[in-house]
């Protein structure tokens, strides 16, 4: 553990998981309590927020590959 401690890669890889780990739980925990008015239960709420998430990450996908291809 001490080696992966001094490891400034390491520490950085683990700390932008952690912080995309946190962001999807509390992404899922506002969403719920947001469409929790409409009577969806906990569960749907987690399908909707994973379903905004890999939106998210196809767009990021597809955006990049038409702004690496666009340059001169």
């Amino acid at each position: 553990m001490k080696a992966l401690a001094a490891n400034r890669d390491f520490v950085l890889v683990a700390g932008s998981h952690s912080l995309a780990i946190t962001y999807f739980y509390i992404f899922t925990t506002v969403l719920a309590q947001m469409v929790g008015v409409y009577r969806f239960t906990q569960t749907q709420a987690s399908y909707l927020s994973t379903a905004y998430q890999i939106s998210g990450i196809l767009s990021g996908i597809l955006c990049s590959g038409y702004l690496t291809n666009a340059g001169p």
